[in-house]
C-alpha cells in the first residue's frame, strides 16, 4: 500500500505544532553539569527532555502505526506494522533553546517502511519555534514556507556572501581554517556564520536567507556532528528546490543511509558557481 503521504505532513506539521507549545516553559533554563548522551549519543539537555516526552504522548494518541525515531531515546514506538518511518529531532538547536539564544525548532522527516537512503522521504517538516516559521514539503509538491514557495538566493559570486559553517564547537574550528582563509585571499567580504540548527540552516539555504552552507565535522571525526536525524527533513527540504548540494557519512559521496545515529556531513549552495567553489577549496 502506498504511503498517504499528505496525511503524514499534517501529522508532522501538528505534532510541530504540539512540540511548539511544549518547549514554553523551558526556554532559557540551564544549569551547569555533566552532559548526558541521547541514545544516538549526542548529548541531551533538560530542555530536551519535554519535547522528547512530547513526541511519546503525541503518538500514543494516533490512528496510524508508525515507527517513530528520536533523538535522544532512540526507536520509541515500533509497531510490528507500520505504514510510515518518522525521523525526528524533537529540538534542533538545543543548546541555543537552553539560553534563549534565538535559533531552533524541530525537524520530522516522514518515510516508507522500505526507505534506504536520507533522500528516501516523502513528506518533511522544520518549524522554527522562536520565530514562527514552519517549512513543509511532500513528495510531488514544492517545498514552502508558511505556504509560499522557496527560492534560493539568486547570487553568484562571493562579494557580501552569507555562510553558515558548522565550526559550533572550538574542537572543529580548525577544519574550517583553510576554507575561511581561501575565500578570505580571494578578497572577498563573506560572512561567516555558525548558527546551531542544522535543519534550519538547511532550510534557510532553500529560502534565499543564507547563500551556502558548509558542515564537515564528519569528515575528520570531529564530534559533536550532525547525525542523520538532525539533516533529514532539511536536506530533503533544500533538494526539492534543485539547490547544488552534497551530503554523506564519512564522505561527501552523496550517500548516506537511513540510519538515524549515523553521523552526517553537508555542503549546499544557491548557485553552481559557488557551489563548485566551496568543493574544490574543501577538496585541496
Amino acid at each position: 500500500m502506498d504511503l498517504d503521504f499528505r496525511r503524514h505532513l499534517q501529522a508532522a506539521e501538528n505534532l510541530a505544532s504540539h512540540l511548539n507549545r511544549e518547549i514554553n516553559d523551558y526556554v532559557g533554563v540551564w544549569r551547569d553539569g555533566k552532559q548526558k548522551k541521547g541514545a544516538l549519543g549526542d548529548s541531551t539537555f533538560a530542555v530536551d527532555v519535554p519535547l522528547e516526552r512530547g513526541v511519546t504522548d503525541f503518538f500514543s494518541d494516533t490512528d496510524f502505526n508508525a515507527l517513530v525515531v528520536t533523538e535522544d531515546q532512540g526507536p520509541i514506538r515500533q509497531d510490528t506494522d507500520y505504514e510510515a518511518v518518522y525521523v525526528i529531532d524533537p529540538l534542533d538547536g538545543s543548546r541555543n533553546a537552553r539560553r534563549n539564544l534565538p535559533f531552533y525548532g524541530t525537524s520530522i522527516a516522514v518515510y516508507e517502511p522500505e526507505a534506504s537512503s536520507v533522500l528516501d522521504a516523502k513528506a518533511a517538516v522544520v518549524r522554527r519555534f522562536d520565530e514562527k516559521e514552519v517549512f513543509t514539503w511532500s513528495s510531488g509538491c514544492k517545498p514552502t514556507l508558511n505556504g509560499r514557495a522557496l527560492k534560493p538566493s539568486t547570487k553568484q559570486d562571493f562579494t557580501d556572501l552569507v555562510l553558515a559553517s558548522g565550526n559550533h564547537f572550538a574542537s572543529s574550528y580548525d577544519i574550517y581554517l583553510p576554507l575561511f582563509k581561501k575565500l578570505g585571499e580571494g578578497g572577498y567580504d563573506v560572512w561567516i556564520k555558525s548558527l546551531g540548527a542544522s535543519a534550519l540552516e538547511l532550510c534557510y539555504l532553500a529560502c534565499g536567507r543564507l547563500d551556502a552552507v558548509c558542515d564537515i565535522r564528519s569528515l575528520y571525526c570531529r564530534a559533536p556532528q550532525p547525525q542523520v536525524y538532525d539533516v533529514a527533513a532539511g536536506l530533503n527540504i533544500l533538494a526539492a528546490t534543485q539547490a547544488p548540494f552534497v551530503y554523506g557519512s564519512r564522505r561527501l559521496d552523496g550517500r548516506l543511509d537511513l540510519d538515524a545515529g549515523l553521523p552526517a556531513c553537508f555542503v549546499g549552495a544557491c548557485s553552481q558557481n559557488i557551489y563548485d567553489k566551496i568543493i574544490s577549496t574543501i577538496n585541496e
